[in-house]
């Protein structure tokens, strides 16, 4: 049942009410005796209105008795709000969509403006009571009026309409006006935590504004140009009662994401509008909010944790945490907040990064003695978490003296690419550096870092020694060499694409990817539309797939369906942090491994990927089809769109390549 006839049915009912003993009476003077039960629906009520005493007054007909008596505490009659204005949005939705209309609104206040992935307003939703109904128009309010705003009461007249993935379009208007602004619209917001029936009932509750309370259950993920969603958990809706967890979101902007770390296992409070995902063929249903201000983080489950730390010179140490933390609350007096043993006391303590905090002391370390740093819990995250006390403390070495390798950026390295090296006395007259004993282009940054730009296609795979030798002195470090290509791609299959997947190759089995990024590109405007941490452990054959679960990936991303994009599109390899590569982010180079490019030449990815505007693959091309085949490496040339045939799909397979 409908929300308006709920309503239309709780009024009737008071209807009923007010006009029991009403009618005509005798005028004999005859106190009226209203010791009647009053059955209200939905209350189980039954009020007796004893001993009233009420005298009887020769009324006639429709006399107006002034102010309605004060009958009490208002019956529950199951929604909060009984008196629904005829606002005509329910006329508007009960309509079929359509043109040539003559549908008027009026009354409702615009509760929420929405806008596209950059924060350009592209159309907003009106509303007159709490709980709706409520109704989204796909029109720029300030292009209407330029007092528009959220607040802003208006009326109108809707000529035009259309529907799709269940949400009501209004596509035009006329004779829109502004009759007043600055209204609170949270007095029409409804509080939805509790409910059951969001998704399943969502056309009850489609484009109202509300809050909602709701724990994240995963990392945010890409929903269109712009936009992040991660399933959640409401106190009415858990993912343990729908089918699948993806029915239920939140949705917001990039930028909203990067001002507020928000993250798995959050209570959030939202103001939102109910809405279901653009083209989504499923029954998802999102909260989608705008900004931060929409949103109140009520607490993480996690603190931030000490990581590690490194003496970088004789009186500076470097210490990591795994997550950003809040500038501000670094104190004034270091020695509050990091305390070491053996004599080192703190001088100074600076943010050097996101995630990590510098110290320089008041006496230089020594090179045979270990410390250890012990960080308090004032030290916090960007969302007012203290540092874990489980977490708070890590060993280091004190700064040696002699040379030295004391760490690497990648410890899993590919061919092709860059590898910093970190230690000291680095800097000689004759510097020499090699991995498996080939010999590799260096450049010596400084004393303590030395940066080899492209490791050698030559180099042996494997665990390797990585050697620096300056001036007849050597040091060692040991490294794991990959070569790591994109191996195989299924963008498309028959219908609906539900089978979708990069695999990629590191040439080596059982070892870890994290820190290097897939990126899916759009040839459309040639930006990034998805990208993944290649997190996930390569198995026998030295294999990764990433993709949906249906194809039993390593690394299952979401959508499950249509998660890569058909045609003039391209996939990449970078070696670069994901967050570097946000979705809409311009087709780039920087870390390139490995791409290709398919279905056909899309100039401005191919230029800046392969480097040519060559002719691409197309999966379809092969002897089975685009529902069969995929596009897969035959030989292991890197950046060379000739290395990729259209054959049989095998994923976490060897490849079936024709004979060369």
């Amino acid at each position: 049942m409908s929300t308006m006839a709920r309503r239309m049915i709780v009024l009737g009912a008071l209807t009923a009410l007010l006009g029991v003993g009403c009618g005509d009476d005798d005028d004999d003077g005859t106190p009226v005796d209203m010791n009647v039960a009053v059955d209200m629906p939905g209350s189980d009520m039954n009020v007796p209105m004893d001993d009233m005493n009420v005298p009887v007054v020769d009324m006639g007909d429709d006399v107006d008795m002034g102010t309605d008596p004060d009958m009490g505490t208002d019956p529950d009659l199951g929604m909060e709000d009984m008196f629904v204005p005829d606002t005509g949005i329910q006329d508007v939705r009960d309509a079929t969509p359509a043109t040539g209309l003559s549908l008027g609104v009026s009354g409702v206040w615009i509760t929420d403006i929405r806008l596209d992935g950059d924060g350009a307003p592209v159309g907003f939703h009106v509303q007159g009571a709490l709980g709706g109904p409520a109704l989204y128009v796909d029109l720029v309010p300030a292009d209407l009026d330029a007092t528009a705003d959220v607040g802003a009461e208006v009326s109108f007249t809707v000529t035009e309409t259309a529907e799709s993935a269940g949400i009501l379009y209004v596509e035009a208007v006329e004779d829109f006006m502004v009759d007043s602004t600055g209204n609170d619209v949270s007095t029409l917001q409804e509080d939805v935590s509790a409910a059951t029936d969001v998704v399943s009932a969502f056309e009850n509750y489609e484009s109202e504004y509300v809050t909602v309370t709701a724990t994240l259950l995963e990392d945010f993920g890409f929903a269109g140009s712009g936009f992040m969603a991660a399933a959640i958990d409401t106190a009415g809706i858990t993912s343990a009662s729908l089918t699948d967890p993806d029915e239920f979101l939140f949705r917001t902007r990039n930028a909203v994401l990067d001002e507020l770390p928000i993250y798995t296992g959050c209570v959030i409070t939202v103001n939102a509008v109910v809405w279901r995902f653009a083209n989504d063929t499923n029954n998802d249903v999102q909260f989608t909010s705008y900004d931060t201000s929409d949103i109140t983080v009520d607490s993480c489950p996690e603190a931030p944790a000490v990581t590690g730390a490194m003496a970088t010179a004789p009186n500076t140490i470097v210490i990591d945490f795994d997550r950003e933390l809040d500038a501000a609350s670094l104190a004034a007096d270091p020695t509050t907040q990091f305390t070491f043993d053996n004599g080192l006391v703190a001088m100074s303590a600076t943010l050097s990064s996101a995630t990590q905090v510098t110290i320089v002391t008041t006496t230089d370390t020594t090179e045979t003695t270990t410390y250890t740093v012990t960080v308090a819990d004032t030290v916090t995250d960007l969302v007012g978490s203290g540092v874990d006390s489980a977490a708070n403390t890590a060993m280091f070495d004190g700064f040696p003296v002699s040379l030295a390798i004391v760490g690497v950026d990648y410890p899993v390295i590919t061919r092709s690419g860059r590898l910093v090296v970190t230690g000291n006395q680095f800097s000689g007259t004759t510097v020499t550096v090699s991995v498996g004993g080939v010999a590799q282009v260096a450049t010596v940054d400084s004393n303590t870092q030395i940066t080899i730009s492209d490791l050698d296609d030559t180099t042996p795979l494997g665990v390797q020694n990585l050697t620096i030798d300056v001036d007849g002195m050597a040091a060692t470090f040991g490294v794991t060499v990959i070569d790591l290509l994109i191996n195989e791609i299924d963008p498309d299959q028959d219908m609906t694409d539900t089978m979708e997947f990069v695999e990629v190759s590191a040439g080596v089995d059982n070892v870890d990817l994290s820190g290097y990024t897939l990126v899916l590109w759009n040839g459309s405007g040639d930006t990034s539309y998805q990208a993944w941490d290649l997190a996930g452990v390569t198995d026998a054959n030295g294999l990764l797939v990433v993709g949906v679960a249906a194809v039993g990936a390593d690394v299952v991303v979401t959508p499950d369906s249509n998660l890569i994009q058909n045609g003039d599109d391209a996939a990449s390899i970078h070696q670069v942090p994901v967050t570097d590569v946000p979705s809409g982010t311009a087709v780039t180079d920087a870390g390139l491994i490995d791409a290709v490019v398919y279905d056909s030449a899309d100039a401005g990815l191919s230029m800046t990927l392969l480097g040519s505007a060559t002719a691409a693959v197309d999966e379809a091309s092969g002897a089975l089809g685009s529902s069969l085949d995929s596009i897969s490496r035959c030989d292991g040339i890197r950046l060379n769109i000739a290395a990729f045939q259209a054959v049989p799909v095998t994923p976490g397979l060897p490849n079936v390549c024709p004979a060369l």
